[in-house]
């Protein structure tokens, strides 16, 4: 009996699990994506291609070879030029990281299209900026958990317009009031100063919902 029920409840869980996957789709809204399988290629077929600079093939985070960049900090690590102005219906920004530095303000991805930081009040607390002025964002809008040194760590972003709402290894950490600026620049992956290994990077043209984030962070490709 007990093993009928275990076996029940398990095939429940199953159950659940498939049907939450049906409903997530990650490729909607995805502009550009970063696998770093071998090269700074786009995988969304936008054709984005990052041009690295400064950064070197490294193990990801499941112990494949080739398949992340590591950044030494000296200067931009991989630049995608003049990514547009997609943000009609919001923006969300996703990577993995693996930092081996503390420094200040450092910049994991940097553009008019967003800006995603660790370290700006305090060492290891998260912050996004999409309205291009960092000056209204304090202590309060940064995370209160922490990226820890040596250890991968995902992180996104996203703004519907109005709102920004930062993760951490899919589970939400603060919200906070700010719209979006307008326009396209250069995107760098990895600005001057950040040293770590980076891996997975996605852009989507609309604020994700928390099950996608979720979906994001499960993934196990």
């Amino acid at each position: 009996m007990k093993r009928f029920i275990g076996f029940c409840l398990i095939a429940g869980l199953v159950s659940v699990s498939s049907i939450v996957n049906a409903q997530v789709n990650l490729s909607n809204g995805l502009i550009a994506w970063y696998p770093f399988s071998g090269n700074a290629g786009d995988s969304s077929g936008n054709g984005h291609n990052g041009i690295v600079q400064d950064a070197k093939l490294a193990k990801d985070r499941f112990g494949n070879a080739n398949s992340a960049y590591f950044c030494d900090g000296n200067s931009k690590a991989i630049t995608v030029l003049a990514i547009g102005d997609y943000k009609a219906q919001g923006v969300s920004l996703s990577l993995w990281i693996k930092t081996r530095k503390k420094g200040a303000a450092l910049q994991l991805v940097s553009g008019a299209i967003g800006t995603l930081y660790i370290n700006v009040h305090k060492i290891g607390s998260f912050v996004a900026d999409f309205d291009g002025d960092m000056s209204h964002l304090t202590g309060a809008n940064s995370t209160d958990s922490v990226v820890a040194n040596g250890t991968w760590t995902n992180l996104t972003a996203t703004n519907d317009g109005t709102t920004t709402r930062l993760y951490i290894n899919g589970l939400l950490q603060k919200a906070y009031p700010e719209s979006l600026s307008t326009g396209g620049s250069d995107l760098i992956i990895g600005n001057k100063g950040y040293v770590g290994l980076v891996d997975d990077v996605r852009i989507y043209n609309r604020a994700i919902t928390a099950s996608e984030v979720s979906a994001i962070y499960h993934l196990t490709h």
